[in-house]
């Protein structure tokens, strides 16, 4: 039997452990529930950058900004669309729309958002908590117990920031 160099174990020991993926490559993002129930809102047209799902209703698009919210444009002019708004919903990643109401994911909540013909109102007509399961970071991996246990109580994860190291 051949003998190994203690130099080579130790190199295949660094190759194994030294480059094996970090439990902190994605930090969770978390909100107490009270801030982000009251988060959900209209504001002014914003920049698309991280554009996910789209719902086309009529002539209007529905574009979620991942985890962020829901971005409304009127298309009636395919060359020129109108940006009219952007509705702030953290931990939004997927929609529907019936009538002129919005279903939208609130992280682990659904909610029924209603929205004015003129896009210029939005009310939260219902909202069921707890019905979606916690957001796994883009690796595909949960929550890890150090991240668990540093969850402040009564918060809600609404997104994964990557950790540059």
């Amino acid at each position: 039997m051949r003998k190994v160099k203690l130099p080579l174990l130790f190199l295949l020991l660094i190759c194994l452990f030294g480059f094996s993926p970090n439990e902190d490559q994605y930090e969770p993002i978390f909100m107490f529930r009270a801030d982000m129930e009251s988060a959900v809102k209209l504001e002014g047209a914003r920049i698309l950058e991280n554009p996910g799902k789209i719902y086309v209703k009529d002539n209007y698009l529905f574009i979620v900004e991942k985890y962020m919210g829901v971005h409304i444009i009127d298309n009636v002019n395919p060359e020129e669309p109108d940006k009219l708004g952007f509705i702030h919903i953290d931990g939004c990643v997927d929609i529907a729309v019936k009538g002129n109401i919005l279903y939208a994911d609130n992280a682990v909540d659904l909610l029924a958002i209603k929205f004015s013909d003129s896009f210029t109102t939005i009310e939260v007509t219902s909202r069921n908590r707890n019905v979606f399961p916690e957001f796994l970071s883009p690796d595909g991996s949960g929550l890890t117990w150090r991240q668990e246990q540093a969850r402040p109580n009564n918060a809600v994860l609404v997104r994964w920031k990557e950790n540059w190291q």
